[in-house]
């Protein structure tokens, strides 16, 4: 798995580029972070992992559709880390 390409909006990192498998390690140790899933439907077959690496804050993901029918999902404890896969619709927490 190789690391992501994140750009930064405020507080928001956005999952960018076009390899099928990343990484996005975040630090939660200032703020709460918010991390933004790409469009499902240009993301067929990416799989993208949020791991978080630090902080007491929470790590928020969410995209522009629900993910496995939630609105966000929260990584409270440092080391947690979900995998999220898109089929072209819609983004699932593998």
């Amino acid at each position: 798995m190789r690391h992501a390409y994140a750009s930064r909006s405020g507080s928001a990192l956005r999952a960018m580029g076009a390899e099928p498998e990343k990484l996005i390690a975040v630090d939660a140790s200032a703020e709460e972070r918010v991390v933004v899933l790409p469009d499902a439907v240009v993301s067929r077959g990416m799989q993208l992992t949020v791991k978080k690496t630090a902080g007491t804050h929470d790590v928020v993901i969410y995209g522009n559709i629900q993910i496995d029918t939630q609105s966000e999902i929260r990584l409270s404890v440092v080391g947690s880390a979900l995998t999220f896969a898109s089929d072209g619709n819609a983004w699932y927490v593998i």
